[in-house]
């Protein structure tokens, strides 16, 4: 029987890939609250189905080091079969431009054939509960990023136990620079002004998922600074921006 709400105190974990095969990124959130507990940066080269599998083992790693046994939630039924019998199957060939996924594809399954872990790893079920919360969502910039129905948004909603308004009230520094001409209009339209340089304001939580969105299909750099996180986004080929404490190092 179809479970008919989500554990919302769980890891939701989506990959992106700009073709395939392509640039991959993956990251992990927490259901509830939206908070990006890990973010893999772009590998050149991989597939989607390969970074969806590295994000649940990232996942596990992560919530085994943090000794929480949590859920962990994957849009991905392949990835989720991998994981389990600790094996994949891919018609990916490696070579020099995709060494570094398949470097991580190794220590990945290192892990789960040496670790034991007790987490649950289950589907999402998009059907009833719109996009997964890490959906990377690239193809709807700056609109909502879920697209859930009225239906699937009164149903997560409804799961979840949180006071909406104080995530609502904390606000956020935001700097935006690169290319930002084709959207200085959404820019201008969320809050930020521009100061010669670069796009900066202070902005409301609700409003930084979408910004971000918006950053990674255009590809443009920002760093967000908020009450104890800072988190940074660097285009493709520029110069590094300040680090970020938003946990990307790999954990397996």
């Amino acid at each position: 029987m179809p479970v008919s709400k989500p554990i919302v105190d769980s890891i939701c974990v989506q990959a992106s890939c700009l073709g395939n095969p392509g640039d991959v990124e993956y990251r992990g959130v927490h259901t509830a609250t939206r908070e990006v507990i890990f973010h893999k940066r772009p590998m050149s080269n991989g597939t989607k189905e390969l970074a969806e599998f590295l994000a649940i083992v990232h996942a596990l790693a992560h919530l085994n080091i943090q000794g929480k046994n949590i859920p962990i939630y994957s849009a991905s039924e392949t990835a989720i079969l991998w994981v389990r019998s600790k094996n994949l199957r891919t018609n990916l060939e490696r070579d020099e431009n995709n060494e570094e996924i398949f470097n991580l594809i190794e220590r990945a399954l290192t892990w789960l054939k040496n670790k034991n872990y007790t987490n649950a790893i289950l589907k999402w079920d998009t059907s009833a509960w719109g996009k997964i919360p890490a959906s990377f969502a690239r193809q709807h910039p700056l609109i909502n990023p879920c697209l859930q129905t009225v239906k699937q948004l009164k149903t997560i909603e409804s799961s979840v136990n949180l006071t909406v308004e104080s995530s609502i009230e904390q606000r956020v520094n935001v700097v935006i620079y690169g290319k930002t001409y084709p959207v200085k209009e959404q820019l201008n339209k969320a809050g930020l002004s521009w100061n010669g340089k670069a796009w900066i304001g202070a902005l409301p939580l609700d409003k930084i998922e979408r910004l971000k969105q918006l950053c990674s299909h255009y590809d443009l750099q920002y760093t967000i600074i908020g009450d104890g996180f800072q988190e940074s986004r660097l285009a493709r080929g520029s110069r590094p921006l300040p680090s970020s404490k938003i946990a990307a190092v790999n954990r397996f």
